[in-house]
């Protein structure tokens, strides 16, 4: 997790108007190499906000244009394990739209971390996390709200609709709160937590505010 948390700070500074997603995924993954001092296999999803499917996707040649966003999703694997984070960055001052989302986000990721502990089940979890993007006026997202990480990046219990499997002490999840409106309009915000005795400690701390 601590390289992921190298790739946002590298991601985060370098990106602005005219650069390519592949560009920002280059800066990140050189930077967490570097800091690593060895080869890490990673995942990502670099995706500008403009694209009609802004959920997730390869980094490609889409270029981020002035007030533009893109969400950059970083998954290395170090020593057997994988970490993961997601943060959302602006190409200069984001518009009040794209502002308004990031906020709510960033409030949805608080609002979940507040509700973390054993004996969650995962449907619940996953429902008041909807419900609060909801209630902010927001279309439900069409993306999972998390999932278990260890020796594969996606791991049970993954935090869905129907899912009855419910957290317990030791567990490593990612929570991951979107607001997307396709062509226009995408935020991810994501952080790891380990579940604790009585509730759970973040493990990611890069950087997810506003410009």
């Amino acid at each position: 997790f601590a390289l992921t948390g190298v790739g946002h700070a590298a991601a985060r500074n370098a990106v602005d108007a005219g650069l390519r997603e592949i560009d920002v995924w280059n800066v990140a993954h050189s930077a967490m190499q570097a800091a690593a001092g060895q080869r890490v296999p990673a995942g990502e999803d670099i995706v500008v906000g403009y694209r009609e499917n802004n959920i997730a996707g390869w980094p490609l040649d889409y270029a981020l244009r002035p007030g533009g966003s893109v969400i950059v999703d970083l998954a290395p694997m170090y020593r057997g394990y994988w970490g993961d984070s997601c943060g959302t960055y602006y190409a200069d001052v984001p518009s009040a739209e794209q502002a308004k989302a990031h906020r709510t986000v960033l409030a949805a990721l608080d609002f979940a971390a507040e509700r973390l502990r054993p004996g969650v089940v995962a449907r619940e979890f996953d429902a008041q996390l909807r419900g609060f993007l909801s209630d902010a006026g927001f279309s439900p997202q069409p993306h999972h709200s998390g999932h278990g990480i260890g020796v594969a990046v996606h791991e049970a219990p993954r935090l869905v609709p129907n899912n009855e499997q419910r957290f317990q002490e030791g567990m490593v999840l990612m929570v991951e709160p979107g607001i997307y409106v396709p062509g226009q309009i995408a935020v991810r915000l994501e952080d790891a937590f380990l579940i604790t005795a009585d509730g759970a400690e973040r493990l990611t701390q890069h950087d997810k505010s506003l410009p």
